[in-house]
């Protein structure tokens, strides 16, 4: 039983042990299970900072009702939240929460998560190292990797102060901060978007290569969408169909003009000259809807372990246990298709609509003609002869011969670049910038203010502004 004061008032005692003598209280802070009080003993080495301590345990018992953990390490808390992110995100995603863990943070994973304040966070994140292939330090990290640090380190605090182990996030509201060599090294790196010639040279080096492969690389040029969705594109959920539109049209229309002669007599005549009608025409259009992408998803172990925490299945790779299964979040739907290719859901919400214009409409329905005896087995849109999937290894090499084919550097730009061409190109033919948000389906919060919603005619004409900012009419497919 906590010792008192004859007043019934807890305080400090002055005791000895070995010899060393210091102030002692305890504190009842709750109950075991056999209902006996659970006491907590605080020493020090003057009353006056044993009084300290006890009043501050004191505070959190009547804020919490129970004592904040000042033991758990920041490591143990690391591998509770990784365990939750484990069956919560993409294992890519997964793999990089891991390294912030158990390399940007190894050498702190033995402190205490009461040790942590903000201004030493601050400086972990500072301090932070970038790291090669194998592991060696290359110099200070990018703005990319401190942002991925960040909010590994908010979200560990987050779960602990939920656990109630913290009372307040000491990571909240930290800053991003880089020196001059790493703002140099990553505006040298920063890639531009295609600009609308280079776009153009793509599309008709594209069209060179013949419908099979070159009508691949215009689906990618024409619809923003991202890699994994366009090789993991299903042909059931593209839909081509003709829509009624307004056009306009040159026509030859007679004109009644005045003029001055040779005699320098005025006289009044009609010829017939250009002029621009808008007349309703029928057209090829179409729209995709995005409910797969194709991934490389990995296998783990599905046997249970033994004590020491080996595989019972007695294989070492997850892959060749007979219990193995898919490593993905828990909820994401998944179909396998060949090896470790397999189609899941989208990172954007399943069922969105991506409009296919009408100069895209037109090579696609040449393109699946061209491809209605090529066997199907996964109905993909895109594929091998032999029906199997187009990996993004090979997708990315066939991205990177047609920007050389165009006379782009292929080290000056990714793939991914050309969804940002497509918000260049249709924010310079004058659309709304909230629609071109919904059209390549972005994330980002400043593209999101005043979010409307759009109807599926409203975006094909948005998009159709795309091919009138494109001077690619008239171009020949090789057959």
């Amino acid at each position: 039983m906590p010792r008192r004061h004859m007043s019934g008032v807890r305080e400090p005692f002055r005791t000895k042990s070995g010899g060393r003598e210091y102030w002692r209280v305890d504190i009842t802070i709750g109950r075991l299970p056999d209902g006996k009080p659970k006491v907590k003993t605080i020493k020090a080495k003057t009353k006056t900072e044993c009084l300290k301590r006890m009043r501050e345990l004191e505070s959190q018992i009547a804020r919490y009702g129970h004592a904040l953990d000042v033991k758990t390490t920041l490591g143990e808390q690391a591998e509770r939240w990784l365990a939750v992110k484990r069956n919560d995100v993409k294992f890519s995603t997964y793999r990089t929460y891991d390294d912030m863990v158990h390399l940007h943070l190894a050498e702190w994973l033995h402190a205490p998560l009461a040790e942590f304040t903000y201004a030493k966070l601050q400086g972990i994140l500072n301090g932070m190292r970038a790291h090669g292939r194998a592991g060696v330090e290359t110099g200070p990290a990018g703005t990319v990797a401190r942002e991925q640090l960040r909010t590994t380190l908010r979200q560990i605090f987050a779960m602990a102060v939920n656990e109630e182990r913290l009372e307040r996030n000491p990571a909240i509201g930290l800053k991003i901060n880089v020196g001059e060599q790493v703002a140099t090294r990553e505006l040298a790196n920063r890639r531009e978007a295609f600009t609308v010639q280079e776009m153009e040279a793509m599309l008709r080096a594209a069209a060179s290569w013949g419908v099979r492969d070159g009508a691949r690389m215009w689906f990618r040029l024409l619809t923003g969408m991202r890699q994994g969705e366009i090789i993991g594109a299903v042909e059931k959920d593209l839909r081509l169909f003709d829509a009624k539109t307004m056009l306009p049209v040159t026509v030859k229309k007679p004109m009644q003009v005045t003029f001055t002669d040779e005699q320098g007599v005025e006289r009044t005549g009609t010829v017939m000259m250009d002029a621009t009608e808008t007349r309703e025409a029928k057209v090829r259009v179409g729209e995709y809807r995005v409910n797969w992408q194709l991934k490389n998803v990995p296998r783990e172990h599905g046997c249970p372990t033994t004590p020491g925490g080996r595989p019972t299945c007695g294989y070492m790779h997850g892959g060749r246990c007979p219990q193995a299964r898919w490593r993905v979040p828990e909820g994401t739907e998944l179909i396998p298709v060949h090896g470790g290719l397999c189609l899941v859901t989208p990172k954007s919400h399943r069922g969105d609509s991506v409009p296919i214009i009408p100069m895209l409409a037109n090579v696609l329905d040449t393109y699946l003609l061209e491809m209605s005896d090529v066997p199907n087995p996964h109905g993909l849109l895109f594929r091998h002869d032999d029906g199997s999937p187009i990996s993004k290894r090979e997708d990315t090499a066939d991205f990177d011969q047609l920007m050389r084919e165009s006379g782009i550097d292929p080290e000056t730009h990714t793939g991914h670049e050309t969804r940002n061409s497509v918000v260049t190109l249709l924010a310079s033919q004058g659309v709304d910038m909230q629609l071109i948000q919904e059209i390549v389906r972005h994330s980002d919060v400043k593209m999101t203010e005043h979010y409307r919603k759009a109807g599926n005619a409203e975006r094909l004409r948005a998009m159709e502004k795309l091919e009138t900012g494109l001077q690619v009419k008239g171009i020949d497919w090789k057959p």
